[in-house]
C-alpha cells in the first residue's frame, strides 16, 4: 500500500489545539484512537476536519488533509543546471591559456572537449584546441545555435552576436577575478595605503560601535 507524504492533524478537544501526527505512526497504526481521558467520548461521533474537530477520531492509513489531486498543484520548473553542451562558454583555469574564456565546438567523450575562444581582443583569444573538463569552469553563458564542430569563422561570428566578451566583463565573477588580479600586483607603496585605509575604517568603526554602547548604557 502506497502513502500520500503528507501530515495528519488531529484536534485535542482538553487543550484546545491541533496535533501532528507522522506518517510512520499513520502506517504502523491504522486503526489508533485518540481520546480525551478527562472527557467521555461519543462513539457516534464523524470524522469531519472541514466543519467541526471531533473528540474521538479513527486513524485512516491515508491522511485526510492532503488530497489526492495535490500533482495538479505541483509546478514543475525545468533545471538549472549548467550543461556540458556544444555552445557553452568556459573559463579555463589551468594551463597557458588560464583565465581566458572559449567555447565549446565538440564534445570528445566525458572528459574532454574541444574549444575555440575567438575573443575581441588579441590578448584574450584562445586557439582551437583539446581541453580537459577538468581544467575548466562552466559559465552560465551560451551561444545558442552553435553548429557541432564549426570552423573558427561561424564560431567568432555567434560570438560576437551573442556579446560574450561584454556579458562576462559585466558578471560578478570577472569583477572578482580582476580585483583578485589587481590586489596581486599591488606594489608594496600601494599596499601600505590599503593597510592604513583599513586600519581608518577599523577606527571609525569601533567609535560607532562605542557611542551605541554609551547611549545604551
Amino acid at each position: 500500500m502506497s502513502f500520500v507524504s503528507c501530515t495528519l492533524r488531529k484536534w485535542i478537544p482538553r487543550n484546545g489545539r491541533w496535533i501532528v501526527l507522522p506518517n510512520t505512526l499513520i502506517r504502523r497504526h491504522p486503526h489508533t484512537e485518540i481520546r480525551d481521558n478527562q472527557r467521555p467520548s461519543n462513539i457516534d461521533d464523524i470524522d469531519d476536519f472541514d466543519n467541526s474537530p471531533t473528540q474521538l477520531s479513527r486513524l485512516s492509513p491515508y491522511p485526510v488533509d492532503c488530497p489526492f489531486n495535490a500533482m495538479a498543484q505541483i509546478d514543475i520548473t525545468t533545471s538549472s543546471w549548467k550543461l556540458v553542451e556544444v555552445g557553452r562558454v568556459v573559463l579555463i583555469r589551468s594551463g597557458p591559456y588560464t583565465g581566458k574564456l572559449a567555447v565549446i565546438v565538440e564534445i570528445i567523450d566525458h572528459k574532454r572537449v574541444l574549444v575555440d575562444g575567438p575573443a575581441g581582443q588579441e590578448n584574450k583569444v584562445v586557439p582551437r584546441h583539446v581541453l580537459a573538463l577538468s581544467h575548466a569552469t562552466l559559465t552560465p553563458f551560451t551561444i545558442p545555435k552553435l553548429p557541432r564542430a564549426a570552423g573558427t569563422g561561424p564560431v567568432k561570428k555567434l560570438w560576437e552576436k551573442a556579446e560574450i566578451d561584454s556579458k562576462w566583463a559585466n558578471s560578478t565573477s570577472a569583477k572578482k577575478r580582476d580585483q583578485a588580479d589587481r590586489r596581486r600586483n599591488l606594489t608594496d607603496f600601494e599596499r601600505f595605503k590599503v593597510m592604513r585605509l583599513k586600519k581608518q575604517a577599523r577606527y571609525e568603526v569601533q567609535k560607532a560601535h562605542a557611542k551605541i554602547r554609551a547611549s545604551a548604557s
